[in-house]
């Protein structure tokens, strides 16, 4: 207790007031509850600084690995870009040249097909022109056939007029050898 008369007072009044001495004491009590609690928490905060200290470390270290990971997928797009890029250019490459072969065999087999056209053309002029031919073939073998059987019903008539002859002649050597016997 201090020598000052007015704290003095005060003190005396509330030891003479036990309600405002309970409640004084309350006070008290209360602020020595929260000292305690802060004393309590500088241990925790203590700890909150270190975990704080830890975290910026893990935060800092996550940052490099991020880091390094973004260079390494840049550098992985980047080969997959360039990748792509020759497979693009490879695959062109080859496209053109299936394309001018194919231009290639489209011209060959146009100018084949032409000339299948214009064989098959010969052939049905030419399947036309024998096609005549038999026909002319056949009026003259029918011709042929009808002058044979005229030339074999002449050749029979002449053979009959040969031996009509030969009879006439046989009967008139006969008949010159009966008369000069």
């Amino acid at each position: 207790m201090g020598l000052n008369s007015r704290g003095n007072f005060s003190e005396l009044q509330l030891l003479s007031d036990p309600a405002k001495l309970k409640a004084r004491i309350d006070s008290l009590e209360a602020a020595q509850k929260s000292a305690d609690e802060a004393v309590a928490l500088v241990g925790p905060a203590n700890e909150i600084a270190q975990m704080r200290a830890q975290a910026e470390q893990a935060l800092s270290k996550a940052r490099e690995t991020l880091d390094r990971a973004e260079a390494e997928a840049e550098k992985l797009l980047e080969s997959a870009h360039s990748e792509a890029a020759a497979i693009l250019g490879d695959a062109q490459s080859r496209s053109d040249a299936i394309n001018a072969e194919s231009e290639s065999v489209k011209a060959e087999s146009k100018s084949t097909l032409a000339d299948a056209k214009r064989i098959l053309a010969d052939a049905t002029r030419k399947d036309v022109a024998s096609d005549d031919r038999n026909s002319d073939l056949n009026r003259l073998s029918d011709s042929l056939a009808q002058e044979a059987s005229v030339l074999q019903e002449g050749q029979a008539a002449l053979t009959l007029r040969t031996e009509h002859v030969n009879s006439l002649t046989t009967e008139f050597v006969s008949q010159l050898s009966s008369s000069a016997d």
